[in-house]
């Protein structure tokens, strides 16, 4: 049987920001900050937010790229 490890090398892995999971984030950041979460919970789940945005970006430019390559 040839079987192949999901961490072998050259093994490609692709994640799919939606704007759904955008609004998630965005949603669990505002509720921290106007709620009674810590400092520091609010800005782990800020750069969550801002983490998800710049990855759908980059998704949105590889598309791009690739449909118009």
């Amino acid at each position: 049987m040839d079987e192949q490890r999901i961490d072998a090398p050259g093994t490609d892995w692709r994640i799919d920001i939606t704007d759904a999971d955008i609004r998630d984030a965005k949603k669990a950041w505002k509720a921290a900050c106007e709620g009674d979460a810590s400092l520091a919970r609010v800005q782990q789940l800020h750069e969550s937010y801002r983490g998800l945005v710049q990855r759908q970006a980059q998704q949105i430019a590889e598309e791009f790229r690739a449909r118009f390559a």
